[in-house]
């Protein structure tokens, strides 16, 4: 996954939740200042002590709920054992901080007052938290229907239904996107539902419907959504692809420039087409050889149409009789980013020239050879029973190694597509490994990996120590595929609906080439 599509996918999954990075922070000590502040703060809770602002403003006051803030919290409480404000508001600090105290004072909160609508919300965030995902849908259906016009609980709720009912899942999003026109949330309620729609004939509708919007709030989430049906129309379509990036051009202020350039590529891709049909091959040949997607992590800058430029170019190689040079061309697209489709294309090619699937193997073997580098030997402890896992442990093996931590909820979301691939392979032959980035929330590993049905060995980071070479990671997910030889093959890669074919593809080559020897 390119870097602008791991922002957004970040960005989305904030937005629903809250991240977890505030557990982290330490407790600072507190200066003569900060005593006379806390003092005046513990006065103004005394005074209103049902008043929400009031407590709010206490908690807000320390770096992190620590002991002596929840003690001074019991002793409220048990003086006034019917506030339910008082019992809400440290039990949704300590939830924002991934304090599992927390249930303790939400479950006294709504047990005092079973309308109070937020408190259900944190208890369904942290047991989503936990990947307990039955009892936070309960939680969050008592506080929808506690609070009917809240959006944010709406949109929640429809997104607990994405991996367990698609077609309640596509109801509530399009409900939403009807209950809540001019909402921000709208907008993302829509792209959702083109992204996973039940008929992939009426896609189409989801996008036309997002282009229609134009309230400030709903406009990144249009310009996500139309980017991905840019990309797609891209290498079928690209009259119709050219027509979304005018109509975004003239639409969006932001990323004017980033449409302007997608007008330019689909440009190129019609007159390619165009000189192909006219049998001008070598004009074809030299605008697809010009075109290019100007990808750059540095200006954020990210057309995701390698695929489809590939294809094209390979095509046009092939009219020209340059059909090796389009095999080559393919073949370096598969080695990163490998499909069955690329695949497809390759074979068909290579037929051409009587190369059968058993030598195109060994060529794309050879690609392989030259991409992977062998990382040093490296070891870390389990979580499951403290004994030491080395990288070395697993020769003859194709193993996943992810860089995740229970507050990176694009982790959690990668867990079970990575699950869904991996159930296709012999677990012998497959290793699914998983680093908690820096022993983020280290009591949620085993809760999340138990609640998930997850099939990865949970291991303990060394944060000060480096994993043999391989390069020092700031950021989950970070994924990496290795050989039976213990090489790096694939690494930089994030699997999410659209692409779990990629990771199918990956394992299985890496599998054929384990088992054959090449």
């Amino acid at each position: 996954m390119k870097f602008y599509r791991l922002i957004l996918c970040v960005f989305f999954l904030f937005s629903c939740f809250i991240n977890s990075a505030v557990a982290q922070k330490k407790s600072r000590p507190l200066t003569k200042f900060d005593k006379q502040r806390e003092n005046e703060l513990i006065k103004l809770v005394n005074k209103t002590p049902h008043d929400l602002g009031a407590h709010e403003k206490f908690l807000n006051f320390f770096n992190v709920i620590d002991s002596p803030v929840m003690q001074r919290y019991d002793r409220w409480l048990s003086k006034d054992p019917q506030n339910a404000i008082a019992a809400f508001a440290i039990g949704k600090a300590l939830q924002r901080s991934n304090n599992s105290a927390c249930e303790r004072y939400l479950l006294k909160a709504v047990a005092i007052d079973t309308a109070l609508a937020p408190a259900w919300y944190e208890l369904s965030l942290y047991q989503y938290g936990l990947n307990n995902k039955k009892i936070a849908q309960k939680y969050l259906s008592r506080a929808k229907s506690l609070e009917a016009k809240n959006v944010n609980y709406a949109f929640l709720y429809a997104l607990s239904y994405r991996d367990e009912n698609k077609i309640t899942y596509d109801s509530l999003l399009i409900d939403l996107a009807s209950r809540f026109p001019n909402s921000e949330k709208a907008a993302e309620a829509l792209y959702f539902a083109a992204g996973e729609p039940i008929n992939k004939n009426v896609k189409s509708a989801y996008f036309e419907a997002l282009l229609k919007m134009d309230q400030k709030a709903q406009l990144p989430w249009v310009n996500v959504a139309l980017q991905t049906y840019f990309e797609e129309l891209l290498g079928s379509n690209p009259e119709e692809a050219f027509n979304v990036a005018l109509q975004m051009s003239l639409k969006i202020n932001t990323n004017r420039d980033l449409w302007k350039k997608r007008l330019q590529v689909a440009r190129s891709f019609i007159e390619t087409r165009k000189l192909l049909n006219e049998n001008a091959v070598q004009e074809a040949l030299a605008t697809i050889k010009k075109a290019s997607l100007g990808n750059s992590k540095i200006l954020g800058i990210t057309i995701d149409a390698e695929e489809g430029l590939t294809k094209l170019k390979a095509e046009v190689m092939d009219a020209a009789g340059q059909t090796r040079e389009g095999i080559d061309t393919l073949m370096a697209l598969y080695s990163v980013r490998p499909s069955k489709k690329i695949y497809g294309e390759m074979l068909r090619y290579a037929k051409k020239l009587e190369i059968d699937s058993c030598a195109l193997d060994k060529l794309i073997y050879q690609q392989f050879e030259k991409n992977a580098w062998q990382p040093t030997n490296f070891s870390l402890r389990s979580y499951i029973d403290n004994q030491q896992i080395s990288l070395s442990d697993y020769k003859g093996k194709v193993v996943l190694l992810t860089y995740w931590f229970p507050g990176c909820f694009p982790c959690l979301a990668e867990f079970p597509k990575f699950e869904k691939v991996l159930q296709k392979f012999d677990k012998k032959q497959v290793v699914y490994l998983a680093i908690n980035l820096n022993n983020i929330e280290e009591n949620h590993v085993l809760p999340i990996r138990n609640n998930g049905g997850y099939t990865f060995i949970p291991l303990r980071d060394e944060p000060n120590n480096m994993k043999g070479n391989l390069p020092r990671v700031f950021s989950a997910p970070t994924n990496y595929l290795f050989d039976g030889k213990g090489r790096v093959i694939f690494s930089d890669f994030f699997i999410n609906d659209r692409n779990q074919e990629m990771l199918e593809e990956m394992i299985t080559k890496i599998s054929l080439f384990n088992n054959v020897g090449l």
